[in-house]
C-alpha cells in the first residue's frame, strides 16, 4: 500500500547517479494520483467492490529507464526488469483477478522524454456477472469501470495486455486513452472476448462499453468505441456478425510500406495448430500516421497470435527496438 508519496520501485545503485539529479526524473503534479492519502473506502474493498489506483512514471536514466510507482488498493506491479538493457518491462497485477459491479480501477501512466517502457498483464482480465438489485449492496446495478490513461511525451510505450473476457451478464466500461506529445511512439493491443469461447455460456445478456482513443498534441487520431448489449448486436451484420472475439492493434509512425509488410506476412490461415480459420476476418489499414489492425473471429489465442506477430514485424520501425517477446508470453 502506498503511503501517498511516489517512490522509486527500483532505486539506482551507488554506481548510477540519482535519476532525479541526472535526468530531472521527479514526479510532477500531473502524475500524482495518490498525492494525499485516499479516504478509507478507497483503500480496498468497499462492500463487495474494489476501488484501486495505480500510477506509473517512467523516466530516462543514464543507462536505463526507471519507474516510480504509487498505488492504492489491489492494483500494483511486479518489480521491473530489463531483458533488453535500457527498456523497462513492467507486469501490471490485479490480485482479485476480475472485475465486478462497482469496481473502479484506474491506471495512470506517464512516459517522459527518452524513456522506453513495455507493459503487460500476466493473464486475462475477467469481467463477471453484474449484481442485481436483489444483492442489496451499494454495487448493485452499477457497472464496473476500468480506466487506463497514458501520456507519452517524446518517449516510447508498448501496451500489451492479455485479453479481457466478458462473461454473460457482466456490465463493464473500459476506457483506454493515449496522449502523445512530440515524437512519442506507441504500439497498443486490445482484445475483447464475449462469453466463454468454448460456447457453453455465450454472451447473450449484459453490457460492454469499450473505448480506445489516441491523441497527439490534443488532436484526436483515433476515437474507437465498441458497445455490445444483448444478442442482437452480437449477430447483426453491423455488429460482431456472430463472432465472439474482437481484437485491435494500433501503432504510430505507419507508412504504406509497413502496411504492405503486415498484409503480406500476417494472415489468419497461418495460425499454427488451428483448423477452423475460414470464418475469421483480419484487416490492416493506415489512418494518417496510425497503423490499425483488426481481428474478428472466435479464438482469443488466434487474435493474440496475429496481433503479436504484427507487433514483431513493426517493432523495429515504430519503436526502434529489435523484436523481443515479453517473458510472460513464454510461460
Amino acid at each position: 500500500m502506498s503511503d501517498g508519496h511516489l517512490t522509486p520501485t527500483e532505486a539506482p545503485t551507488h554506481k548510477d547517479p540519482s535519476v532525479a539529479a541526472v535526468s530531472g526524473c521527479v514526479p510532477t503534479e500531473s502524475t500524482q494520483i495518490a498525492s494525499a492519502k485516499p479516504p478509507k473506502s478507497a483503500t480496498g474493498s468497499t462492500k463487495g467492490s474494489w476501488q484501486a489506483n495505480l500510477n506509473l512514471d517512467f523516466c530516462k536514466g543514464p543507462s536505463k529507464t526507471f519507474v516510480h510507482r504509487s498505488h492504492v488498493g489491489p492494483l500494483t506491479m511486479q518489480r521491473p526488469f530489463y531483458p533488453e538493457g535500457r527498456t523497462c518491462h513492467v507486469t501490471v497485477l490485479h490480485p482479485p483477478g476480475g472485475v465486478v459491479s462497482g469496481d473502479r480501477l484506474l491506471t495512470k501512466v506517464n512516459v517522459r522524454p527518452g524513456a522506453q517502457a513495455v507493459m503487460v498483464t500476466p493473464g486475462a482480465t475477467k469481467h463477471y456477472r453484474a449484481r442485481d438489485a436483489a444483492d442489496h449492496s451499494e454495487a448493485a446495478n452499477t457497472a464496473g469501470h476500468v480506466l487506463q490513461d497514458m501520456t507519452i511525451n517524446q518517449g516510447a510505450l508498448e501496451w500489451l495486455p492479455n485479453e479481457s473476457i466478458h462473461f454473460n451478464g457482466s456490465d463493464t466500461h473500459i476506457d483506454t486513452r493515449f496522449h502523445l506529445q512530440g515524437d512519442a511512439r506507441l504500439i497498443a493491443l486490445d482484445v475483447q472476448v464475449f462469453g466463454r469461447t468454448a460456447g457453453t455460456q455465450p454472451f447473450v445478456s449484459g453490457r460492454a462499453d469499450v473505448s480506445l482513443s489516441v491523441f497527439r498534441e490534443n488532436t484526436p487520431l483515433l476515437l474507437d468505441r465498441l458497445r455490445v448489449s444483448g444478442q442482437g448486436f452480437n449477430t447483426s451484420a453491423a455488429g460482431l456478425r456472430g463472432h465472439t472475439v474482437y481484437g485491435t492493434l494500433v501503432a504510430t509512425h505507419a507508412t504504406d510500406d509497413l502496411v504492405e509488410r503486415v498484409r503480406s506476412q500476417v494472415t489468419p490461415n497461418r495460425v499454427p495448430g488451428e483448423e477452423n480459420n475460414n470464418d475469421e476476418l483480419f484487416a490492416v489499414t493506415r489512418i494518417d500516421e496510425l497503423l490499425l489492425v483488426r481481428y474478428l473471429g472466435h479464438s482469443s489465442e488466434n487474435a493474440l497470435h496475429l496481433l503479436r506477430l504484427t507487433r514483431s514485424i513493426i517493432r523495429k520501425p515504430v519503436i526502434g527496438q529489435a523484436h523481443y517477446s515479453p517473458r510472460v508470453w513464454k510461460t
